[in-house]
């Protein structure tokens, strides 16, 4: 055999020229080429800047976003973005954060203006309107989207789910917005599949999931095949706990949060994950029992920050104005223990610093946490019109 028949395996590169390639990758193509080996992953994760920042907890209300720079007291909070509605209950809300992008969606508009925004370039790219009839605007368009990252595909996508407003405004399709693209499609989804705004729309690991409306069944999009399946069940709602509960993020997984009545001075919060069995079989697992004084509550979707958890609750300010304070919780050893028999945290939660306050208009005002991480990714890139035009 030839010596040029011999060598058939893919060209072999040393590692500086590797990670001279994918320095020079922009930060999306980076995260993908994670998945193709160990070496790749550990290149990326200690030579890029975008993987070594750690994540901050992102605090959005009605009208504007900040991130907490420094958890140390005295906690340093940044505007991110602000939209100088005066209003603003009326205003614009923060959709979801992924990798440093953040979506917003104006409720002024009927069916919610969405945006995207990159703080650390001071970008924006407007998505087109969302297909829907014309009728009275609501305020609370952003209750129906989700923004979410799908790490193998490495594309971006706005998800709308089915949801129901009046006669005029009945959305039984989930549509999904690609970043990149030019409209918006339409994805086959099961009848009965309107959804539970209370029960909030969360977006993990590539698939979103919402709870059908009257039920206990969740429905999951996966965002790289676009099929809509249902999952299982809720699990009951545990003794003593409000019939209010919510889906939440949990280590990276679906959650749902039972919280106690809030008329119980030390309530508990049961905290619950959808845990894979084997392929194709998931069940529910308990996590946590966060035990939490009085007018507290665990901030949604998004409540951990490390090893700490988030909540938030109502004070005064300086000034005697209703307003909204998120606190940081480090359980200790002595607050955090193993109940015998069962897998779950038991932790009390009493001690916290104060890491934002924000004040509030009303009982309107959307308040919501999430995670970022600040990129120097280009919007402009994802404009359709800059895109190559492929028959």
């Amino acid at each position: 055999m030839a010596d040029d028949e011999e060598n058939t395996g893919p060209p072999y590169f040393s590692p500086d020229v590797v990670l001279e390639i994918l320095v020079r990758l922009p930060p999306s193509a980076r995260r993908r080429c994670r998945f193709v080996c160990q070496s790749w992953r550990d290149a990326v994760d200690t030579h890029t800047t975008e993987m070594q920042s750690r994540a901050k907890p992102l605090v959005a209300t009605t009208g504007l976003a900040y991130v907490v720079d420094d958890l140390s007291p005295p906690a340093r909070s940044r505007l991110l973005w602000k939209d100088g509605v005066a209003h603003r209950e009326e205003g614009t809300s923060v959709v979801g954060t992924c990798n440093g992008l953040i979506c917003l969606c104006d409720n002024r508009e009927s069916g919610g203006a969405i945006a995207l925004i990159n703080p650390a370039t001071d970008e924006t790219l407007a998505i087109p309107p969302l297909p829907c009839a014309p009728g009275t605007d609501a305020c609370c368009w952003h209750e129906t989207y989700s923004f979410a990252y799908h790490p193998t595909t490495g594309r971006y996508n706005v998800v709308h789910v089915p949801c129901y407003y009046d006669s005029a405004r009945v959305f039984r399709l989930v549509q999904v917005f690609t970043l990149g693209e030019a409209s918006w499609r339409d994805v086959v989804t099961p009848p009965a599949a309107i959804c539970n705004r209370s029960a909030g729309v969360v977006s993990v690991d590539g698939a979103t999931y919402w709870v059908v409306n009257g039920t206990k069944k969740i429905l999951r999009l996966d965002l790289g095949d676009e099929r809509v399946t249902s999952v299982q069940p809720i699990p009951s709602v545990p003794s003593g706990c409000s019939s209010s509960w919510h889906l939440m993020e949990v280590h990276g997984k679906l959650g749902i949060a039972f919280p106690q009545s809030s008329h119980v001075p030390d309530s508990n919060t049961e905290v619950w994950a959808l845990e894979v069995v084997t392929a194709g079989e998931h069940r529910w697992s308990r996590m946590h029992t966060v035990q939490l004084k009085q007018n507290l509550a665990l901030t949604r979707p998004h409540f951990f920050h490390g090893e700490a958890f988030l909540t938030q609750g109502f004070a005064h300010d300086v000034y005697d104005r209703p307003a909204y304070v998120v606190y940081e919780h480090s359980p200790s050893e002595d607050t955090r223990k193993r109940q015998r028999g069962e897998e779950d945290d038991i932790i009390d939660i009493r001690l916290g610093k104060m890491i934002a306050c924000t004040t509030t208009s009303g009982r309107s005002c959307d308040r919501r946490t999430f995670t970022y991480v600040g990129t120097s990714e280009p919007l402009a890139s994802y404009m359709p019109s800059l895109l190559p035009n492929i028959e």
